[in-house]
């Protein structure tokens, strides 16, 4: 067996926090994010406040540097990068049950209203590529940031 195995992302959820049991693991969800409103009368770029990545990532092998990058929809300019956060896979447990990791996304912002995408990626690999195992992979996690009419893009 080859010593790594790529994680398979099967779920990605932006949210306002993330609850753990007493064992640390997720169990709830709060208040998932897809679209948020630019404050009225804010100039620069508006940091929310702090959000969470809820991911779950199965059939994997070996140790990973999971993180995630900010872009807006369409580019490669990164306008956020998350430390990476090191996970590992023993490959003994069963690999099709998932692995639920929590990520706080300290620091993030946005420089203006638009269309941006949270892309996750395992050391170098983009989670969202298709690939022999998952030829429909799960997509980049989308987030709208209206501006303070409620348009997309609009004026500051």
């Amino acid at each position: 067996m080859n010593g790594h195995v790529v994680p398979v992302l099967r779920l990605a959820v932006l949210c306002q926090s993330i609850e753990v049991d007493a064992d640390g693991r997720p169990f709830a969800l709060e208040h998932p994010v897809h679209t948020i409103r630019w404050p009225d009368g804010h100039t620069g770029s508006y940091e929310p406040p702090t959000l969470e990545l809820y991911l779950q990532l199965e059939d994997a092998v070996g140790t990973f540097y999971i993180r995630c990058v900010l872009r807006p929809i369409g580019e490669t300019v990164e306008l956020y990068r998350l430390r990476p956060l090191e996970v590992p896979f023993d490959g003994v447990q069963n690999r099709i049950i998932p692995r639920e990791v929590g990520v706080v996304l300290n620091g993030l912002a946005f420089p203006r209203p638009g269309a941006y995408e949270l892309v996750v990626y395992a050391n170098h690999v983009s989670l969202h590529d298709p690939d022999g195992r998952t030829p429909i992979p799960f997509p980049t996690v989308r987030v709208t940031v209206l501006g303070p009419d409620g348009s997309e893009g609009g004026i500051l």
